[in-house]
C-alpha cells in the first residue's frame, strides 16, 4: 500500500474523480497519494508535486483559492527544482497560479 506505484494509481483516480466534479473523493485520493509520495519518495519528486497540484486543482474547485494557492506554490517550487524553470510542467503550473490569481481579482500577480 506505501509504495510509488500506489501513489500513482491514486492520483489517477483522483483526477478522474475531480474531472466528473466528485470533489470530496477527489480531495480524500490525492491526500491519501500525498501522504504515500512523502513516506516513499519525500517532498522533494515530482509525483509529490503532482499530488499536490491535484489538491490544489480541488481546492480552487471548491472555492478554497487561498489553501489551492498554498498547494500550487509548493508543487511550482518542487518542479522549479527538479525540472527548470523552462519544462512544460513547470510551465502547466504557473499558468494554473496565475489563472487561480486572475479568478482572485489579482492580475498584477499573475
Amino acid at each position: 500500500e506505501n509504495h510509488a506505484s500506489t501513489a500513482t494509481t491514486l492520483i489517477c483516480i483522483a483526477t478522474t474523480h475531480h474531472f466528473q466534479g466528485h470533489s470530496a473523493q477527489a480531495m480524500e485520493e490525492f491526500t491519501k497519494a500525498l501522504a504515500i509520495c512523502q513516506a516513499t519518495v519525500g517532498d522533494q519528486h515530482t509525483l509529490t508535486a503532482q499530488s499536490e497540484e491535484g489538491l490544489a486543482l480541488v481546492h480552487e474547485q471548491q472555492q478554497n483559492l487561498e489553501q489551492a494557492l498554498v498547494f500550487f506554490t509548493k508543487a511550482l517550487a518542487t518542479k522549479q527544482a527538479l525540472l527548470g524553470e523552462n519544462h512544460p510542467e513547470t510551465a502547466r503550473t504557473m499558468g494554473n497560479i496565475g489563472v487561480l490569481l486572475l479568478n482572485q481579482g489579482r492580475p498584477a500577480d499573475a
